[in-house]
């Protein structure tokens, strides 16, 4: 037999049900289960890398004993600043072209060409990026091996330093 106090209980629930039904609007990163805190370590990881590799651009015009070595030494710089800029735009993109259910289908062309464009430089990008410090390495050793003769060279440096 049903009691007064079971149906009032029940009817007390009702506005607890019907507010647990509504939600507030979320977020973007909160619909794609993103951490903002590792988004920022990623993206930041990359300007450092990139900046990094924006350094051995300094030496674009110094002398290399041979043609070759100077060819392999500005292939290199370009992989150290291309690398983690093309990931840091994949990051940035796949979240802005995330796949959020809510996204229209000219968003998700544009996120699937993105992803086959980005391809190959998530695949192969961590390996030639490796291989890239490797080079700038093994070149650094060699041309210490065999510096320029302009390193020879006297400097006076009494020449350089005002006297009063």
């Amino acid at each position: 037999m049903t009691t007064w106090a079971s149906i009032s209980g029940t009817m007390d629930s009702i506005p607890n049900m019907l507010s647990a039904s509504i939600t507030k609007p979320q977020t973007l990163s909160q619909r794609r289960g993103s951490n903002t805190h590792v988004d920022v370590v990623w993206l930041s990881s990359c300007s450092i890398g990139t900046i990094f590799g924006a350094i051995h651009f300094l030496s674009w015009h110094s002398a290399f004993p041979t043609p070759t070595q100077l060819l392999l030494w500005r292939i290199s710089s370009v992989v150290l600043v291309a690398e983690p800029f093309c990931l840091a735009l994949e990051k940035a993109l796949s979240f802005a072209f995330g796949d959020d259910t809510s996204v229209t289908t000219w968003r998700k062309a544009v996120a699937s060409t993105l992803f086959i464009f980005f391809l190959p430089s998530m695949i192969l990008g961590p390996l030639v990026y490796i291989l890239a410090r490797m080079a700038l390495l093994v070149l650094a050793f060699l041309t210490v091996r065999n510096p320029p003769s302009t390193a020879f060279q006297t400097i006076s440096w009494t020449t350089y330093i005002p006297h009063l």
